[in-house]
């Protein structure tokens, strides 16, 4: 009986130092997940925020194009005055954005990926708004080459590496004959028919298919 009794104060000792041990564990449990709410709210906030932000972009970089719609039935002198007046402004607010979210936007991300390349291409994406005749992108090129890309195939079957040299420069000048509004049948037969003819180099560049001297025999 004494000996209970004696050890009742060890007893109430212990139970003491365990209350304590879990209230200090379910205070550090409650700050844990005050701060883990706060973070979680931050990165709610974050994406939120990141969302308007790419959602801006968007709606600037649809506005380049409707206006490059406008511009599709115009010259060129138009066309350039057109994206003077109204897509340089639309692309200064464009790389006021681009400044503003590149430096905060999370590293190795894609959206970080797609905003970095962005920035170093920046002047290669606004030098069409210098000159009427250039396009806002390379749709059209990549159009032009898609039939060799997907016969790509092909080219496995090219003896030598001068030999597929030799098909590109080929697709080169037909694809180019087309851009310069040249019937590719008549403009190589009559580049074979004249270049045994040649004497020198500017006479075998006088029939690159871009020259304006080119005419074709309406009879070929």
């Amino acid at each position: 009986m004494n000996q209970s009794i004696e050890s009742l104060p060890n007893d109430a000792d212990r139970l003491k130092e365990l209350v304590i041990r879990l209230q200090d564990k379910c205070t550090r449990l409650e700050t844990e997940l005050s701060t883990e709410q706060t973070k979680t709210k931050h990165q709610s906030d974050y994406i939120n925020q990141l969302i308007e932000a790419i959602a801006l972009a968007m709606q600037r970089i649809q506005l380049l194009y409707r206006i490059e719609k406008q511009a599709k039935d115009i010259d060129a002198d138009q066309r350039m005055f057109l994206r003077q007046t109204r897509s340089i402004p639309i692309l200064n607010n464009l790389r006021k954005w681009l400044d503003k979210h590149l430096p905060v936007v999370v590293k190795q991300s894609a959206l970080s990926k797609a905003m970095y390349y962005m920035d170093k291409q920046w002047d290669k994406l606004t030098v069409y708004t210098t000159d009427g005749r250039l396009t806002i992108d390379n749709n059209h090129c990549e159009n032009v080459i898609r039939p060799f890309v997907i016969g790509r195939k092909n080219h496995l079957f090219s003896d030598t590496v001068s030999g597929a040299k030799a098909s590109n420069n080929l697709y080169s000048l037909i694809e180019t004959a087309k851009a310069n509004d040249l019937e590719p049948y008549r403009y190589l037969k009559m580049v074979f028919t004249a270049l045994p003819k040649t004497t020198s180099v500017e006479q075998i560049e006088a029939l690159l298919p871009f020259k304006p001297e080119i005419k074709l025999d309406e009879a070929a």
